[in-house]
C-alpha cells in the first residue's frame, strides 16, 4: 500500500500551531511533540537523497548521484573500518576515489 499525498504544505511530521501563513510549527518526535529545531542536523534517507540527485540532474543537465558508503568512508577517514581493513581497498583500484565522488554530493 503506497500513501498518497495532496496538497501537501509541509512535512506530515510538522505540527502546525498558528495560523497557515506565519509558518510556526512543532515537531512530532517518536514520543514527543517539541517547539521546532531549526538549527537542528538535516536527516534524510537514501531515497529522497537519490530523489533530490535525479531532480538536480533533470535541472542542470549534469550527472549527479549519491555517494555510496564505501566511497564516503573511504574519502572520510580510510581507517574507519572495524575490522581494521582500509575500506578504500574494496574499491575499484581502476578509479581515482576523487574522479569517482566529483559529482556525487
Amino acid at each position: 500500500m503506497c500513501r498518497s499525498y495532496k496538497n501537501a504544505k509541509w512535512p506530515y511530521f510538522w505540527r502546525n500551531i498558528g495560523p497557515q501563513g506565519l509558518h510556526q510549527f512543532e515537531l512530532r518526535l517518536l514520543y514527543d511533540v517539541v517547539p521546532m529545531q531549526w538549527d537542528w542536523p538535516v536527516v534524510v534517507n537514501f531515497h529522497e537523497a537519490d530523489a533530490f540527485a535525479n531532480w538536480r540532474a533533470s535541472r542542470t543537465g549534469k550527472r549527479i548521484r549519491v555517494m555510496s558508503e564505501i566511497e564516503h568512508n573511504a574519502i572520510r577517514d580510510n581507517t574507519a573500518s572495524s575490522s581494521g581493513r582500509d575500506i578504500a581497498q574494496s574499491y575499484s583500484q581502476s578509479k581515482s576515489m576523487a574522479n569517482a565522488v566529483s559529482n556525487c554530493f
